[in-house]
């Protein structure tokens, strides 16, 4: 069907890019590291909070851990950032916990992690993109129900489950506190089945029907289900940031500019729930990342993508292939990002 590699669409080199990743590129450096893991050589025993992000750049470890000292008192809790690329520079984390471990999937890493590694009863698992601006502790309280699970400061929007006429915004995985106790004692996995439909979703005419389960999905089903609690809280003041950059990260390290861009021209659905629409998204918060990293900092990410805002949108502006609609919505989405950074760049 695709005679020239440069013709191939985002949804098949996409999950190539990852498995090269995954198997060829970071695990060299990191599965050593991750069997002391699996053995449980290094697991932690402390009865604070943690909170932890799984990252595969050093950039955007350092710009999350930034926010998460800047917000939350050490003493109170605990801090781990988990090296799934295995080139970090571990100084650059001071004061925090610090491992390196396999980039499996992600609901199956962390997975792995809160039953061979973090011992806290509570787990703030915070994608890197999403940075933390106010203490959480508030949240903490609603776990006095012991029948509350997860609390999501960045639930998924696009769709929601139906579940005995009662609707509901799936948690996702982006910033989800969770009882760790409750998923462990009820054998319940952030990691959903493959070729599996679920029944309850419902989805605006907006966006893209995917019946299939994402990370967490099937486990937030599974709660609601049984009874337990599932608090989300769409655009809280607490939790900010950017879209799905590791993608995009992953993408341009195996491809490189040239092909993302030549293969960013062809895309020929631009809407949410797409993989294009998706790929899009990520590339242009990693631009909107790279300046929000230098005013951090005072220097150059570790990692420099070579895209700029204007060429992203000209892109969009000059592809024949997308309606207005979409060229409208990916406009949408840029005008957002930028107005993030503004408020991001003010509370640095």
């Amino acid at each position: 069907m695709f005679t020239n590699k440069k013709d191939l669409p985002f949804w098949i080199i996409a999950p190539r890019a990852v498995k090269w990743f995954n198997y060829f590129y970071s695990s060299p450096k990191v599965v050593l590291p991750s069997l002391r893991v699996l053995l449980g050589k290094n697991k932690k025993n402390n009865n604070k909070p943690t909170i932890m992000t799984c990252s595969i750049s050093e950039d955007y470890a350092r710009v999350w851990l930034y926010f998460v000292q800047k917000n939350l008192d050490k003493d109170k809790w605990n801090f781990l950032i988990v090296d799934s690329i295995g080139d970090m520079d571990r100084k650059k984390f001071e004061g925090s916990d610090y491992i390196k471990f396999m980039n499996f999937y992600h609901g199956k890493k962390v997975d792995y992690l809160i039953r061979k590694y973090v011992n806290s009863d509570i787990v703030y698992l915070c994608d890197d993109d999403k940075y933390l601006l106010k203490d959480v502790i508030p949240f903490l309280d609603k776990f006095q129900n012991d029948k509350t699970a997860v609390v999501s400061l960045s639930p998924r929007y696009w769709w929601k489950f139906k579940i005995k006429d009662k609707e509901y915004l799936p948690m996702g995985s982006y910033s989800i506190i969770f009882n760790r106790k409750i998923f462990l004692d009820n054998r319940i996995k952030l990691e959903s089945p493959t070729g599996v439909e679920s029944e309850y979703k419902i989805f605006p005419p907006s966006s893209k029907i995917q019946k299939a389960y994402d990370t967490a999905d099937f486990a937030n089903e599974k709660l609601l289900l049984s009874g337990f609690n599932v608090k989300t809280y769409p655009d809280n003041d607490y939790v900010f940031g950017f879209d799905a950059m590791s993608i995009g990260r992953i993408l341009l390290l195996r491809y490189g500019k040239e092909f993302i861009k030549n293969s960013l021209e062809k895309i020929n659905v631009c809407k949410e729930g797409a993989t294009d629409g998706g790929i899009m998204k990520s590339i242009y918060s990693i631009v909107k990342f790279e300046r929000l990293y230098n005013h951090i900092f005072n220097e150059k990410p570790k990692f420099i993508s070579g895209f700029n805002e204007n060429e992203l949108r000209e892109v969009i502006e000059n592809n024949s292939k997308l309606t207005e609609e979409q060229k409208d919505w990916a406009m949408t989405y840029f005008k957002k990002s930028d107005e993030k950074y503004e408020k991001l760049k003010s509370l640095i």
